[in-house]
Order: structure tokens, then C-alpha cells, then sequence
């Protein structure tokens, strides 16, 4: 090194330790763009040729690929990014003059950056209206607001940590059939019986249990005088399995229909016996639709009473209807 470099080389240090008390690097090769002085000799020319190499080539390898094989930048990967760090930035270093924490990008424009959250740095994006949305938390991605689209998780690994999951009106939950994913605490749908299950420790347990008990509906009839002498139909939403119903007037038998005998009726007499009645029904099922027929004596619907009844489903799954 001669005279010139000498006084080049302390110049910068007492520069850099005196006068601005900012982050020293330590890079082996010296980026300056004061260097080489005019005055210097130019048979030096090729030294700084190469120290400015060395020094580009040792900056652009920290997020890029560009390591030395030997002396030369070959490798086929070459310019393209492994990685992106960011660090935490002064009003000195920050690109649009703000910090870590505040960016005001320009027209058409955004920053991805990290913040100070709880003295722990979290990806970041700053649009350019300077809005803020937060990305990541704790080691979690982090996901606020609304959003329109669908979230797709195809990895059967993939988890999703939430406090409370809110469905909007028309919104819909859709599970994956039949999952052979048995860990505890699993959710599937089993399309054999419409039924939706959760995993514990030894087995799946149906979450609505497929039991007629839990398909029925109840309910009083008309018994407006409007509607004197007309049957009473009811859709009650599913497949009856088995109807008990009676008239509200006094003295009156108790009528029941069951789906192995459709063809018939069963009724309590004033002996308490159970009877059969194949002719002149008080109850039949057509689909979803229960017909109590009007008349006098002992027909569940009568002129000016009203009648109950209850009906039980025939098979087990589905939605539990809404009863009219």
C-alpha cells in the first residue's frame, strides 16, 4: 500500500469511528464511492477493478446466489434469490425515510417489511395508502378482516388455529369424505348415512346420532270452523316411521300408523285393547305429508277440535327438519 492508500485508509477510519457513530461492518472488501482518488496512480487501476468485484460479489451473496467457485460467480443459479432478510432500519437507511415501523410508499406502490410487535419483528405490508396489514404472529400466519375467496388447505397436514369460526348466512363448511385420518379430535363426513362424526382417542362417534328419536316433530291441528269437514295435511319434512295421534275431544281413541303395517291403523278402545283398522283410516302418509281425516265419532280430526300428534322419522341421517 503506498502513501496515497495509507492516508485514504485512516481518513475513512477516523471518519467512520469520529465523525458518524453509526453500524461498522465488517466486509472484507471496502465498497467506497470516493475510491480511487483522482490523483491516483492509474497502474493501480486493476487492483481497484478487482476490490470493487470482491466487494459487489460479497454483498450480493448474502440473499443471493452468488459464491465464488475458485475466483469466478458460475454457478447455474446465479442473480436468483435463496433468501430475503430484513433488518431493522434508522430514518438514515430506511428506502422512503421512515423506520421499521412506518412506511409511506408512493403512488402505485408497496412495502413488505417487518414491525415491531411486542418487541418481536413480524412480516409486514404497507400499501400505498400507508395501511398496515400485519402477517405473521408468533410463528403463526396471522389472518384478520374478511375475506371473500375460499381458504384451501389441500396438505392433509395443515392446521387451523382459531378462537371462534363464524359462518355468515348462506355460508357453508364442506368436509372431505370419508377421511382415513384418525387423530383425536379429527372432524369427517361419512357419506353412508349422511353423517358427520369426530375422532376420539379409540373411534369415530357420530355427532348427531343417527336415532329415530331424533327426527320428530309434534304439533296441534286446525281447529278453526273454517275448516270444518276437510282432511288436515301436514308436510312434516321427512319420512314418517311412526304417527301417534289423538282428538283433543273428550272420549276419544288414540290412533297410531306405523311404517311396517302402512295399510292400516292401530287404535286404544274404551276396552284399552289395541285394535286394527285396514278400512276407513284416520291416518296415511304420502312422502313427507301426514293426512288426518276429517269426520265425527272417533277420527283424530274432527269438526271444531283440534288434534295432536307426533311423528317420529323412518331412517336415521339427514337434516334435522324444521317442524311446521
Amino acid at each position: 500500500m503506498n502513501r496515497t492508500d495509507w492516508i485514504i485508509f485512516l481518513g475513512s477510519l477516523i471518519l467512520a469511528i469520529v465523525v458518524v457513530p453509526t453500524i461498522v461492518y465488517a466486509w472484507s472488501y471496502t465498497y467506497d464511492t470516493d475510491t480511487p482518488p483522482y490523483d491516483q496512480d492509474i497502474s493501480l487501476g486493476d487492483d481497484r477493478i478487482r476490490e470493487t468485484k470482491d466487494a459487489i460479489q460479497e454483498r450480493l451473496n448474502v440473499d443471493h446466489v452468488f459464491g465464488l467457485d475458485g475466483s469466478e460467480v458460475k454457478h447455474a443459479d446465479t442473480g436468483k434469490q435463496f433468501q430475503v432478510t430484513f433488518t431493522d432500519c434508522d430514518t438514515a437507511l430506511s428506502a422512503d425515510g421512515g423506520s421499521d415501523d412506518t412506511h409511506t410508499p408512493a403512488a402505485n406502490e408497496g412495502i413488505l417489511d417487518i414491525k415491531d410487535v411486542s418487541s418481536t419483528r413480524e412480516l409486514a405490508f404497507w400499501d400505498e395508502a400507508s395501511n398496515v396489514v400485519q402477517i405473521t404472529s408468533g410463528g403463526q400466519l396471522l389472518l384478520t378482516g374478511e375475506y371473500t375467496n375460499a381458504l384451501t388447505l389441500s396438505d392433509p397436514c395443515n392446521v387451523v388455529n382459531y378462537y371462534t369460526l363464524t359462518g355468515t348466512s348462506g355460508g357453508t363448511c364442506t368436509l372431505p369424505i370419508d377421511t382415513t385420518d384418525t387423530t383425536e379430535g379429527n372432524i369427517r363426513y361419512d357419506d353412508t348415512g349422511d353423517t358427520v362424526s369426530y375422532r376420539t382417542a379409540s373411534a369415530w362417534s357420530t355427532l348427531a346420532l343417527a336415532t329415530a328419536n331424533e327426527y320428530a316433530c309434534s304439533g296441534t291441528g286446525n281447529d278453526d270452523d273454517s275448516c270444518d269437514g276437510a282432511n288436515m295435511t301436514i308436510d312434516v319434512g321427512f319420512a314418517p316411521g311412526f304417527i301417534l295421534a289423538w282428538s283433543q275431544k273428550s272420549s276419544q281413541k288414540i290412533s297410531w300408523w306405523v311404517e311396517t303395517d302402512a295399510s292400516a291403523n292401530y287404535y286404544l278402545g274404551e276396552a284399552a285393547g289395541v285394535n286394527r283398522r285396514d278400512s276407513d283410516l284416520r291416518i296415511s302418509v304420502s312422502g313427507t305429508t301426514i293426512t288426518f281425516y276429517n269426520g265425527a265419532s272417533d277420527y283424530v280430526h274432527q269438526d271444531g277440535y283440534a288434534c295432536h300428534y307426533i311423528a317420529l322419522s323412518l331412517t336415521a341421517g339427514g337434516k334435522n327438519p324444521t317442524c311446521p
